[in-house]
């Protein structure tokens, strides 16, 4: 199974000398790193892959980033033990970016779809979506949520990406 890591490249630096907080994935023997949507001074970035409690907002951060890595590691799980390890490190990272572009995606398609179910007057599975779609929101805009609640959202999220899965099929 692969292993993920946060880790900055402190050789790469901006001009503001902050440099890119990656997901160093390890495979089989080799790394590779997934660039993430922050930037830290490397100063403030420990060696176990934690941003150092000096650093403002350091927590919301970890718990990102960690998000990332059991984001990451579902995927793994999802795609299978034995996949995996015929994998090469390069595929792997490809699979990992691809779902995360779909994941990303999902709630863009989501907002489609109720506008499609509210014109089939389907108000009641619209509406389930609407829900999700909050609660994703209040996630991005309130990190500080409790992890369980976010947990519990994935759960949700899974159940609701199966059916769209599903949906999607049916409307091809």
């Amino acid at each position: 199974m692969p292993s993920f890591k946060p880790v900055i490249r402190k050789n790469i630096v901006n001009a503001d000398g902050k440099a890119n907080i990656k997901i160093q994935v390890n495979h089989n023997g080799k790394s590779a790193h997934i660039g993430t949507t922050y930037y830290i001074e490397p100063k403030y970035m420990g060696l176990n892959g934690k941003i150092k409690s000096s650093y403002a907002g350091h927590a919301s951060i970890n718990q990102d980033l960690m998000r990332i890595q059991v984001e990451y590691n579902n995927i793994c799980a999802d795609i299978g033990m034995q996949d995996i390890a015929s994998m090469n490190i390069n595929d792997l990272v490809n699979k990992l970016k691809n779902k995360k572009d779909i994941d990303e995606d999902f709630f863009k398609y989501a907002e489609i779809r109720i506008a499609c179910l509210r014109k089939q007057k389907r108000l009641s599975l619209a509406d389930l979506y609407d829900v999700i779609g909050s609660i994703h929101f209040a996630w991005k805009r309130f990190a500080n949520l409790p992890t369980n609640i976010y947990s519990i959202f994935f759960e949700k999220e899974r159940y609701i990406r199966a059916y769209l899965d599903a949906d999607r099929l049916f409307f091809q």
